[in-house]
């Protein structure tokens, strides 16, 4: 006979088992940016109101998420954001935000600490503003001094490989080392978010990796050098389960460069569609560019696809 208390226990295993260990969730579609590789942004879009917010927050935390970030578009852009990173601080163990630094101000960074953000990620593309990104280490300096004297939550850089010359890339990883500040790496993708790779990008990617100051977080590496090695890097992908990403009209999608895989309301996902997700395949893995999905997906790369 099953006990009531054994049916409890139960239930938490099976949340356990497929709920989200990180959803990005769209704040706004706006950004005051225009990367030429970016999709993800336009220069027009109202920000999603803080009450539709709170709400989606509240069904992630309905679902077992571990850790929420919150992206765009750019976030900072969001006029409630300081108050929506409050709130979810008082639901999630981790709290992050991936922003393009441009909006950093000693102002806007006391104002995160004291709303308890856990972590930032910000992506430099290239020393100095190119055709491709204006996400350069020369325009990000004086935001970067900034947050390395004044913030409390953990920093991290993401260098993208593909987008400057390796001379320029590796001038860069020194700047960033100099900060003090850990580093990943990640290669520039298409419009589907498949890696593709040429020779000059690879020496660029091996000579950068032996000089970074590698972050905890970053499992991603062991599917780079395989990709490197074999031109591929089959894993098995939990996006839809392990990880969720929320667009700004509250869909749940399996990540933000497969728009047409999976789109779901927010509200009529249920513990049900994660098992579901969990278990399907994504021909997408082999040349997947995103370190956020590979990440949250290889502490069950034992289980069964």
């Amino acid at each position: 006979m099953v006990t009531n208390d054994k049916l409890v226990r139960r239930n938490i295993l099976k949340r356990f088992l497929y709920a989200p260990f990180n959803v990005q969730l769209v704040v706004t579609r706006r950004c005051d940016l225009a990367c030429a590789y970016c999709h993800e942004f336009d220069h027009s879009s109202e920000p999603v109101p803080y009450e539709i917010l709170i709400q989606r927050l509240e069904k992630l935390y309905e679902l077992g998420t571990f850790s929420v970030t919150l992206t765009g578009g750019e976030p900072l852009l969001h006029p409630d954001i300081f108050k929506v990173v409050e709130y979810a601080k008082r639901k999630f163990r981790g709290v992050w935000m991936i922003t393009n630094g441009y909006l950093l101000k000693k102002d806007t960074i006391m104002a995160l600490n004291q709303v308890g953000l856990g972590r930032m990620q910000l992506s430099i593309d290239s020393l100095i503003p190119n055709q491709t990104s204006v996400k350069a280490y020369t325009r990000l300096k004086s935001h970067l001094i900034l947050l390395e004297k004044y913030a409390k939550f953990k920093i991290h850089i993401n260098v993208v490989i593909g987008t400057d010359t390796t001379e320029n890339v590796l001038q860069l990883i020194r700047a960033v080392n100099t900060l003090g500040f850990k580093t990943t790496l990640a290669f520039i993708h298409n419009g589907k978010g498949e890696i593709q790779l040429n020779n000059e990008q690879i020496t660029c990617f091996q000579a950068a990796n032996k000089m970074r100051k590698p972050s905890l977080w970053d499992f991603n590496r062991i599917f780079q050098k395989h990709f490197i090695k074999y031109g591929k890097s089959p894993y098995k992908c939990r996006a839809g389960s392990r990880y969720l990403y929320i667009d700004e009209y509250g869909n749940v999608r399996l990540c933000s460069q497969q728009p047409n895989m999976l789109k779901k309301d927010l509200f009529d996902y249920s513990h049900t569609d994660l098992q579901k997700q969990f278990y399907r395949y994504k021909p997408c893995n082999e040349t997947c560019s995103l370190p956020c999905v590979r990440d949250a997906s290889i502490s069950d790369s034992w289980r069964e696809q």
